[in-house]
């Protein structure tokens, strides 16, 4: 057999393994383009409903944008993280393919093809041994921070294979083609996603400056024709993806250094270990880097005598290599930030502010490990293989291997049910009443009023946008243009205020406590109703000749509920009074006798009552006190002003009389705030089980008077 057809065959190899991977991990159903259960939650609800509203709507230029999705603050497919290069692809296909039709499940068998691929290169930098490779191989597959972004159903961050490739070229001894493979790869990272393709951006940086610098492989002029070359090709597929949608300043306003990575993060499994190698920490967020324990134990046994060998017999790798190395110790700063957390320890000191926009770009740092990860990896392997004991090798890596699968199975099995019998998405969705499915037959859009960055509940009209053809800007986005979000809110608000609406959109209009505005409208021509459990306002429709009406008991006359004179107001667990009034600061889900406060500042918004004018308002209240806690203090503002203090010593029946000023007796709301001074857990003065809430009183009623 020929040399060519021999490395064919062999190349099947990994291709077996990676498929092998995908269907015990993920399993079969994932790859039926008509099965969408799997996608209706989490993260990939943005990506698929996104890819909806992109396949359905005309094309434009850049070819990215989704101007269905978002209407005014309209973005593109890149910042929903539906991934481009699919989402682009597959639009072209339209006419040929299904609907509905998700191509999320054949993206993860090809993450899992590439990623074996990958991977089987990079070890055949150090070896042709077939079993070294096999067992090598399949260690990146079973990596948790490959596959806990399944779980996650964060699709496009699956794509570790664009890594690998990237560490690949760096190692590579020979440098033909290598414009080529870069800008193909660059190109493929920025249409797959942001995070992926910064990672592979640095890794090609250092792989220019140590081919003209450390390795003087090519000169200068053909360097800087390459970056020339490569960022001409990334820009213009950046450009057509969509990436310029939103201003420069939205990408960078906030972020760095609260999901950063956590120095015990690679032994916290949270979920995906056989064993609890370490508890829970008080701050996690999104940092999980747990390594598995085969691999673990792998690099922290192996990569500390590598190092020793490397210093003593392979000297001139770390001078051949040196921006490798270098950019791999600044991925790790920066992953950790200038907030080191160890565990629950924490240490934060300032960077300068002209640093924090560029910082906040890649606000998840701790992504960054993933490089640094990899390349441990890959070095941990290449020390192994330099034992001359081929026995020892083997015997190692089918160890590690098996370790690495029972422990990690802990976490991709519960993955694979999940993906395989996922819970039908249908049972919670609140949208039962006929008037929904009539309203979109005259419509053109649903919007939602004000609108936010990942505004809650965004998802149920999103969705019923996309199964009714109708755009929307109730949408998800990673980046929004707070510029036309604000502008977008400041007109829906003169809209609201002159009472003159698109007469082609039905606003869904947010809850009064969190939008306390009036709504003007036609009585005679608008519907303002409430329709299971939504406030909706239908412009035109009392007057629409083919529009069905609806009963009178929908109908609202203003968004604010009503509150009445001596009537009094509960809030125990399931009382209209805690979900309609209570603001921050109280404990949710709330008890069988009231709310508790949770927070040092607590706040309530009440609507005036609808008849007579009050002077006070009667608090029922509950205070946690003991012998070791005598009292609790408070002052009480409303509206900004302080009215009272008051000082309670008993558990129970704290009945206290607040004064209403004058002043505010003409508003239409009174926002009513405590500022607590004793609030304390009751694990802290010996009540509770357990209990680490900070608690001052517990809200019982109030009353009007």
């Amino acid at each position: 057999m020929s040399t060519f057809n021999k490395n064919n065959l062999l190349l099947l190899i990994p291709i077996f393994i990676g498929l092998a991977g995908f269907f015990i991990v993920v399993g079969p159903k994932a790859l039926n383009p008509t099965n969408i259960d799997w996608l209706l939650r989490g993260e990939s609800l943005e990506d698929h409903l996104a890819w909806i509203f992109f396949r359905e709507s005309a094309w434009s230029f850049p070819v990215g944008l989704n101007p269905n999705y978002g209407l005014e603050i309209s973005s593109s497919i890149v910042y929903s993280d539906s991934i481009p290069l699919f989402a682009i692809l597959f639009k072209l296909l339209d006419p040929f393919i299904s609907n509905p039709f998700q191509y999320f499940g054949i993206w993860l068998l090809a993450c899992f093809l590439l990623q074996s691929f990958a991977a089987w290169v990079l070890i055949r930098l150090a070896t042709e041994n077939i079993i070294i490779l096999i067992f090598s191989t399949a260690l990146f597959i079973f990596s948790p921070p490959f596959l806990w972004r399944i779980g996650e159903l964060q699709g496009a961050l699956v794509g570790h294979f664009l890594i690998l490739f990237a560490i690949y070229l760096n190692l590579r001894p020979y440098q033909s083609k290598r414009i080529f493979f870069w800008c193909i790869l660059l190109c493929i990272s920025v249409l797959v996603h942001f995070y992926i393709f910064a990672m592979v951006f640095i890794l090609w940086i250092a792989s220019i400056a140590d081919c003209t610098i450390s390795q003087k492989l090519i000169s200068l002029k053909i360097s800087f024709c390459e970056f020339l070359t490569i960022i001409f090709f990334v820009f213009l597929c950046a450009w057509q993806a969509g990436y310029f949608a939103i201003s420069s300043g939205s990408a960078s306003e906030w972020g760095y250094g609260q999901f950063n990575f956590n120095l015990l993060s690679i032994f916290y499994p949270r979920g995906w270990s056989q064993f609890s190698l370490i508890k829970e920490f008080v701050k996690d967020f999104e940092s999980f880097n747990y390594l598995g324990l085969g691999i673990l134990f792998f690099i922290l046994s192996v990569f500390p005598i590598g190092l020793i060998f490397m210093w003593q017999k392979n000297k001139s790798f770390s001078s051949k290599h040196f921006f490798f190395i270098l950019t791999l110790c600044l991925c790790f700063i920066y992953a950790i930030s200038n907030n080191i957390d160890i565990g629950n320890w924490s240490y934060s000191f300032p960077i300068p502010e002209a640093l924090m926009p560029i910082a906040n770009i890649l606000r998840h740092s701790n992504r960054l490990f993933w490089p640094v990860y990899y390349s441990a990896l890959v070095f941990s392997i290449y020390c192994l293989i330099q034992i001359n004991n081929k026995k020892i090798v083997y015997l190692c890596l089918i160890t590690i291997f098996c370790l690495q699968v029972y422990d990690t199975q802990a976490g991709w099995m519960p993955l694979r049910n999940k993906l395989m019998w996922p819970d039908p998405p249908e049972d919670g969705f609140p949208l039962k009443n006929q008037f929904w499915k009539d309203v979109a037959k005259k419509y053109k859009n649903v919007v939602k009023i004000p609108i936010s960055h990942k505004p809650p509940q965004w998802g149920i009209f999103a969705r019923y946008a996309a199964e009714n053809h109708l755009a929307t800007n109730s949408v998800s986005f990673a980046r929004i243009d707070k510029e036309r979000m604000n502008k977008s809110n400041s007109q829906f608000l003169e809209m609201i205020n002159t009472g003159k609406y698109s007469s082609d959109t039905l606003f869904i209009i947010d809850e009064w406590k969190l939008l306390p505005i009036t709504v003007n409208f036609d009585p005679n021509k608008d519907l303002f109703a409430r329709i299971d459990g939504y406030n909706i306002l239908a412009p035109n429709w009392k007057i629409c000749g083919n529009c069905p009406q609806i009963s009178k008991e929908f109908e609202i006359t203003r968004l604010a509920p009503p509150t009445h004179l001596q009537k009094k107001i509960f809030f125990r667990q399931n009382d209209d009074g805690r979900n309609q009034f209570l603001q921050a600061g109280w404990s949710w889900p709330g008890e069988d006798w009231g709310t508790w406060s949770d927070q040092n500042n607590a706040s309530i918004l009440l609507p005036m009552p609808t008849a007579g004018t009050p002077k006070l308002i009667d608090f029922n209240l509950r205070a946690l006190v003991s012998p070791s806690h005598p009292i609790q203090s408070a002052k009480i503002f409303i509206n900004g002003i302080l009215v009272t203090e008051i000082i309670l010593s008993k558990m129970e029946e704290n009945l206290i009389s607040v004064p209403i000023p004058s002043s505010e007796l003409t508003k239409p709301y009174l926002h009513i705030e405590f500022k607590f001074f004793n609030a304390i857990s009751p694990t802290a003065i010996g009540l509770g089980n357990g209990d680490t809430r900070r608690l001052a009183v517990g809200l019982k009623s109030l009353e009007f008077k």
